[in-house]
């Protein structure tokens, strides 16, 4: 049978902020001790010096300024451990042991199992009697590291220790699973990206060989047969009609051909791909459109705002244009880890300018939140990644943005201040002296012709403006 030794319990700490806790750490590792190794006897000498061999030497002396009712007592393991504890319990500082647990706070990579684990532990030298559990409530709710989580608890007015450990563990769970199947996704992904690419590289060659062959036979300057056989080429000395340069005709031009390509480009991006999604969206008829759709790299030029949706902080993208909230399967996934099913839509979705709709997986309810503002819209989820997009209505309503129609005067003002809205405004016995600068040769601009049907008004407007003394006519 195999055979293992076990090491004793690291020494007694009677120098710790918190000996009543660490000795009650070290009275159970010790009694394990015993059990485990076999040592535990009705032997109250052999279990005595076992604990004094194992508790340190610190312990041992204060071992030695015990004070016995009789010599036996100092070998009774049980008298011993008594004489310890009553020490040790005399040095707990209540006080000092609730400041411990008031400031106890989830750490970095901390598991909540190790963070809960050890509110209890620091609650039993705390004193707080029928209030432990309410206490150990509200230390998780207000140390938890995930903001999100603690907003969530912070909701539920009558929320027990019982109840606040099943939602964070389950929230916890949540969030492990969803990260575990992103990385699947991602993988799944890029295993098809590969496969995509290796046909593409095979079937390049041929393609490339037959092209080649195809321009070998066309002549690059008049785009007839080549080569001339029975007569000079007829694009020699001739200038192209698009680009002005010689010895070539426009149909063949490569400047033209240049500019037809990225035509070309553009047209089939915009009617045969579906680009990421960085816009906003609400609902109206059965066809719904999304105007701030463009490359990916353009994300920073977008109108971008910090919400909370299904109590998960995300990052949205407002455009006044849309008229859907629009969201990544991805996203929701995140945010929604026990999601209701998608339901449809009814509706199709299309980007700008693009003649065929982007495919919605359906629609779902979701708690939108901003600052103090909060209500409940519908989003169109969709595969394509991206920001999630909110549409005109929704910014509006969480008073991310205003609209304002007309500016109009404050009429109270005008009314109470009359006098000063008559006339120009001129000042009197003020004489205005424009400083010039005379080494600077003045510039005059010519007399614009003016239409002949405006005329008379243009003349009788420059009248009265004289008449006013706004202007003056120049003599030159």
């Amino acid at each position: 049978m195999a055979t293992f030794t076990i090491p004793p319990p690291p020494p007694l700490d009677i120098d710790s902020s918190s000996l009543a806790t660490s000795f009650k750490k070290f009275k159970q590792a010790f009694t394990n001790f015993e059990l485990a190794t076999g040592i535990a006897t009705p032997d109250n000498s052999l279990r005595v010096a076992t604990l004094l061999a194992v508790i340190g030497q610190p312990a041992v002396d204060l071992y030695n300024t015990f004070t016995w009712a009789g010599e036996a007592d100092a070998k009774t393991y049980q008298k011993v451990i008594d004489q310890f504890e009553v020490h040790c319990k005399g040095h707990a500082n209540t006080t000092y042991e609730r400041y411990i647990f008031n400031t106890r706070v989830q750490r970095e990579g901390e598991s909540f199992e190790s963070f809960f684990t050890s509110l209890k532990s620091l609650a039993e030298t705390c004193e707080f009697d029928t209030l432990t559990e309410s206490l150990i409530r509200d230390r998780i709710i207000l140390g938890m590291k995930n903001a999100n989580i603690s907003q969530r608890l912070l909701r539920e007015a009558h929320l027990t220790l019982t109840q606040n450990i099943t939602i964070v563990r389950a929230a916890e769970a949540a969030s492990a699973h969803a990260s575990e199947i992103a990385k699947s996704t991602m993988t799944d992904i890029s295993d098809v990206h590969y496969v995509k690419h290796e046909r593409q590289n095979r079937q390049k060659p041929a393609k490339f060989q037959q092209q080649k062959n195809s321009k070998s036979q066309i002549c690059r300057n008049c785009g007839d047969k080549y080569p001339h056989t029975d007569h000079p080429c007829p694009a020699q000395g001739k200038t192209c009609l698009f680009c002005k340069k010689q010895n070539h005709f426009a149909k063949v031009c490569k400047t033209k051909l240049k500019q037809q390509a990225e035509v070309n480009l553009v047209e089939q991006t915009t009617q045969h791909s579906q680009p990421s999604l960085q816009a906003a969206q609400g609902e109206s008829n059965n066809e719904d459109y999304l105007f701030a759709i463009g490359p990916s790299d353009e994300s920073n030029q977008l109108l971008k705002v910090s919400v909370i949706i299904n109590d998960v902080k995300t990052t949205a993208v407002i455009d006044t244009g849309t008229s859907v909230n629009i969201m990544s399967r991805e996203t929701l996934n995140t945010i929604c880890t026990e999601q209701s099913p998608l339901e449809p839509t009814g509706k199709q979705v299309y980007a700008f300018g693009a003649n065929s709709p982007i495919e919605v997986l359906g629609k779902i309810s979701l708690l939108v939140r901003h600052k103090a503002q909060m209500l409940r819209d519908i989003f169109f989820i969709t595969e394509h990644s991206g920001p999630t997009l909110l549409r005109l209505n929704t910014a509006k309503e969480l008073h991310m943005i205003a609209v304002t129609c007309n500016v109009h005067a404050a009429p109270s003002v005008i009314d109470e201040f009359s006098d000063r809205f008559v006339g120009l405004g001129k000042l009197a016995g003020v004489t205005c002296k424009l400083h010039v600068d005379q080494s600077v040769t003045p510039v005059t601009q010519p007399h614009r012709r003016i239409p002949f049907h405006v005329r008379q008004h243009v003349e009788a407007e420059l009248k009265r403006l004289q008449e006013l003394d706004i202007i003056e006519p120049v003599r030159v």
